[in-house]
């Protein structure tokens, strides 16, 4: 499995009246995971596909990130179909190693011109699999 990673640290505008982590930033974080994976495969030529929509995200939250924490936001995707692909998202506590919150995306291709669904290709398959 090929991994993608981006580090975060929680600043006071993540937190909640509990002062945790506000559960929507949790998953403003794994959209941007989700985002900067793609970008970072497709680079340059990200104008010649088209785009990923969230049909349903499941998420667990193991433990509370708090103000100051150091996060890792590890992405990667397990299966991709016709039209969908399973992405999943860790948000990690540094340096513990200590996964606080798992997330399980399935996301759909979608067209950019008419907004239906298309059929996710095997150059996007390969490159959902080829890089770190």
């Amino acid at each position: 499995m090929k991994f993608f990673s981006i580090k975060q640290s929680v600043l006071k505008k993540h937190l909640d009246d509990l002062s945790h982590v506000n559960n929507i930033q949790y998953l403003c974080w794994v959209q941007e995971a989700a985002k900067l994976h793609w970008e970072y495969l497709v680079g340059e030529d990200i104008n010649e596909f088209h785009f990923w929509v969230v049909r349903s995200h499941q998420i667990e939250y193991k433990y509370a990130a708090k103000f100051g924490d150091n996060l890792l936001i590890k992405t990667y995707v397990t299966k991709t179909n016709t039209f969908l692909s399973e992405r999943i998202v860790e948000i990690i506590l540094e340096p513990e190693k200590k996964i606080i919150t798992r997330c399980i995306t399935k996301w759909c291709y979608v067209n950019r011109e008419n907004g239906r669904l298309e059929k996710i290709t095997k150059k996007i398959k390969d490159l959902l699999q080829s890089k770190d």
